[in-house]
């Protein structure tokens, strides 16, 4: 589905539509977002029917669920460039994670996925995120997300007009929503790949440290690779876990499975993988673990009651709704910025 040079311009003179705020984190496995329409009422901004919305982040270019445009990108042959994609579990879909170019190629689908039905052709989006580096991915973020485009889903056809104003360091927003009584806070984020600790200095990283402590490839997804392999499981079961079942059975507060208990195996991996993740991320930074007065934990493994106790026990505050406690924070700080500049 083609959209010609002349197509674009016919529809670049769209009338102003209205206008939205947006955050977004595009995780491993989910897109979280919150966004909401910007009014300005007796000079006031106002920020209305606000809606947080979470998918899981399957994505597919083979699949054409939705095609865009965007006006200055042409191709070898002198048209408007063409992309086409799929939000959802379509057949050969990858996690945002595995696919070549990453979160930076599917921002602006995912975004636009999520808030398809509340927008009209010729409306904008102003938009924040973040990313564990922004020296390295600040300036392909933004590339990604700005500009005017052609969404087509179906019959539907709707011109929307993209501005990414912030690129922040990922886990600054979930500081933001814990409202911290101190300016130096220290944020340990478990994901489901990476495992990072990250000073801040109010709502910035600390003088010195330009991104986040990280150890790759050491998160959740090798807390249940490894529970795969605990012998008091697999002996009680007669046979060795799968990938999916291991997940299921630490995602279940109660650890059960096929009628057993195997909540004392889920704690045992959760001190074992701990105990040395957090004390290897720790040693990187032993200054700020030692000086900053509040230690604040998030990430979807702070669910895990057991990862949860071990986490308190050694000091750290589990934040609220540690899922999505980062793009809630992101919203937050993008309102503050937004209504200072008077939008």
């Amino acid at each position: 589905m083609t959209q010609t040079k002349e197509q674009v311009s016919t529809h670049s003179a769209t009338k102003l539509g209205r206008q939205f705020l947006a955050s977004i984190d595009p995780g491993n496995q989910n897109v979280d977002v919150v966004y909401a329409e910007v009014r300005n009422k007796r000079g006031k901004i106002c920020f209305e029917n606000a809606k947080h919305e979470t998918v899981p982040s399957l994505v597919s270019s083979d699949v054409d669920d939705y095609t865009f445009t965007q006006s200055d990108r042409i191709d070898g042959t002198g048209e408007v460039l063409t992309r086409q994609f799929g939000i959802g579990a379509y057949p050969g879909a990858q996690w945002i994670k595995d696919t070549p170019d990453g979160k930076a190629q599917w921002v602006l689908p995912a975004l636009v996925h999520v808030m398809w039905q509340d927008l009209k052709d010729g409306d904008s989006i102003t938009v924040y995120t973040s990313v564990h580096n922004p020296e390295a991915y600040r300036a392909e973020m933004k590339a990604a997300l700005n500009g005017s485009f052609i969404f087509i889903k179906g019959d539907e056809q709707k011109a929307i007009t993209v501005k990414c104003d912030r690129v922040l360091v990922e886990g600054v927003g979930a500081i933001k929503a814990q409202k911290p009584a101190t300016i130096a806070n220290l944020l340990l984020d478990l994901g489901g790949q990476t495992v990072m600790l990250a000073p801040y200095s109010g709502l910035k990283l600390t003088a010195g440290c330009d991104q986040p402590y990280q150890l790759l490839h050491q998160g959740t997804a090798r807390l249940i690779a490894e529970f795969t392999k605990c012998r008091a499981v697999n002996e009680a079961l007669k046979r060795v876990l799968t990938y999916q079942e291991a997940r299921s059975i630490i995602d279940n507060p109660l650890h059960t499975f096929k009628g057993h208990d195997f909540s004392g195996s889920v704690k045992a991996e959760v001190d074992k993988w701990l105990n040395q993740v957090v004390k290897q991320v720790e040693s990187l930074a032993p200054y700020h673990v030692e000086e900053c007065p509040n230690k604040f934990a998030t990430g979807g493994a702070v669910l895990i009651p057991s990862v949860r106790a071990w986490l308190i026990d050694r000091g750290y505050i589990p934040v609220s709704d540690p899922l999505s406690a980062n793009v809630l924070g992101l919203f937050e700080i993008a309102k503050g910025i937004e209504e200072k500049n008077g939008l």
